[in-house]
């Protein structure tokens, strides 16, 4: 039986696809002043459950009921209409629009409902108000193509604050967020709950569920595992909800004896961007590189694979000097970057799985189709990717196994030195640990790691020698010894007791 405290209810939601089951008799409830965390392994049927309550997906079993009403009919206007709204994690701006027409889209204010003249006023003042309240500094009239991705994350969460929701549905919402646009984000969820308003916050941050959170729901393989108060769950519970097995190691770190200089840098520059990078990494080791958003670090990564115009400096890998003008260069030279944007740089989404993972080899040599799959195969076995097939298009599989494929591809690829920026952004805690495992055994074989990352406490786990970026500088260097949170961020803001 439905609550009257509740905002959402709903009641034993099974949903299968040609193959695929995707929730199997799931309860799920959203009380009214309450933000809920939805929890899980990518795969876990989280955005399946989400995508039901906001009416993309009719369910298989089950029923749903908003503010106590039935829904009757699955689409996303009936989900609006009855109050839920919903920030996804991939952005539906209209890049070509300006911020004030993307707040508006679909809910145009008209002067004239006959002749549909918009009330240009109206839409402004509206939008001033709603951009303030997410904390978003711009003038409404810029195209949104000129924001930053997670000013452009701002303005989604604006567009659903226009409709009045009275549930809201958040999907990984501080994945591109700076520490200070969280924060400010935090305190917009905190008032909507003081409001008496409902959210839904999906999340792979375990820090963010212990900050905001009411209650956790956890998922898993289709299935509830649990829901519990958030004050009453550790971390270790949460990950063991998730996964089905303690993880006493979150961040496997084999010693590794170092060999050879794999890589050198000396004085690299990209005009305006980066100044003087000098940096080497030795067969085996993992190498750490932090720093502010804005500090350079993914535009260096970029700039060691030549996708960056302008560069200037001398780059050496296993000790032959080498020109690198462009990521085909760089894979032919033995270097590979997984790329922070794995959507736009790191795969091909439209593809299959098998064609995604041999395509650097491809490059360099024929392959046959038996050969293609044979080496697709294992790859898949080893970093356990969940796919239905070889041939299923990358676009099909959730974030944490898309990022499996981008990892393959470069592996395959046979690589002597891998720059992995911002490997685990959006990722479940089983996969990221696959990652780590990953990362640990290209080491033990000899490659060398840069590895970018704004996790700071992945970074010092893993690195064997952390460097530190600011301004497109390299600022300081801390061996694993020497590296802790304190110093490593006092060097990254430069404190001068750093």
């Amino acid at each position: 039986m439905t609550s009257h405290f509740d905002l959402i209810a709903a009641r034993g939601i099974g949903k299968s696809f040609p193959g695929v089951r995707a929730l199997d008799t799931v309860d799920f409830t959203l009380r009214r002043g309450e933000i809920h965390a939805l929890l899980g392994e990518n795969g876990a049927g989280k955005s399946t459950l989400i995508k039901i309550i906001s009416g993309v997906y009719p369910p298989s079993a089950g029923t749903v009921e908003i503010r106590g009403a039935a829904m009757q009919t699955f689409t996303p206007h009936a989900a609006r209409g009855l109050g839920v709204g919903t920030v996804y994690q991939g952005l539906s701006l209209v890049p070509t629009l300006t911020v004030l027409h993307n707040l508006f889209l679909g809910q145009e204010s008209v002067t004239n409902p006959r002749l549909g003249w918009l009330n240009l006023p109206d839409m402004r003042h509206r939008a001033h108000d709603v951009l303030a309240q997410v904390g978003l500094d711009v003038d409404p009239e810029t195209e949104v193509s000129a924001l930053s991705v997670s000013q452009q994350q701002l303005v989604e969460i604006g567009k659903v604050l226009l409709l009045g929701a009275e549930a809201l549905i958040m999907d990984e919402p501080t994945d591109k967020l700076t520490a200070r646009e969280a924060r400010r984000l935090f305190e917009l969820l905190r008032a909507m709950r003081s409001a008496g308003k409902g959210v839904i916050y999906i999340t792979h941050k375990l820090d963010d569920v212990a900050e905001i959170a009411d209650r956790v729901t956890v998922l898993r393989d289709g299935r509830h595992v649990a829901t519990v108060a958030a004050l009453e769950a550790s971390t270790a519970q949460l990950i063991q909800f998730m996964v089905g097995r303690e993880l006493r190691d979150l961040f496997p770190k084999r010693p590794v004896a170092l060999g050879a200089e794999r890589l050198r840098v000396e004085g690299l520059n990209v005009p305006g961007v980066l100044w003087d990078i000098r940096l080497h990494a030795r067969a085996g080791e993992i190498v750490g590189l932090v720093g502010l958003v804005g500090s350079g670090r993914t535009e260096l990564a970029k700039a060691l694979v030549g996708a960056v115009p302008h560069v200037t400096g001398d780059l050496f890998v296993d000790g032959q000097r080498r020109r690198i003008a462009s990521p085909e260069q760089a894979v032919r030279c033995g270097l590979a970057l997984l790329p922070e944007d794995r959507h736009r740089e790191g795969v091909f989404l439209h593809m299959p799985v098998r064609e995604n993972i041999v395509m650097p080899s491809l490059r360099r040599a024929f392959l046959r189709f038996r050969e293609m799959s044979e080496t697709a195969r294992a790859y898949v076995d080893r970093l356990r990717i969940r796919t239905p097939s070889l041939d299923s298009l990358v676009i099909q599989l959730s974030g944490g196994n898309q990022q499996k494929v981008v990892l393959s591809k470069w592996l395959a690829s046979r690589a002597n030195v891998l720059i992995f920026d911002e490997p685990t952004q959006g990722i479940d805690v089983g996969s990221k640990v696959e990652i780590y495992r990953q990362i640990g055994e290209l080491a033990a074989a000899g490659a060398a790691i840069l590895l970018v990352s704004s996790e700071l406490r992945e970074v010092l786990a893993l690195s064997d020698r952390v460097l530190v970026m600011r301004r497109g500088r390299i600022a300081a260097e801390f061996a694993q010894s020497e590296a802790t949170q304190e110093v490593v961020l006092r060097a990254a803001f430069g404190d001068p007791a750093a």
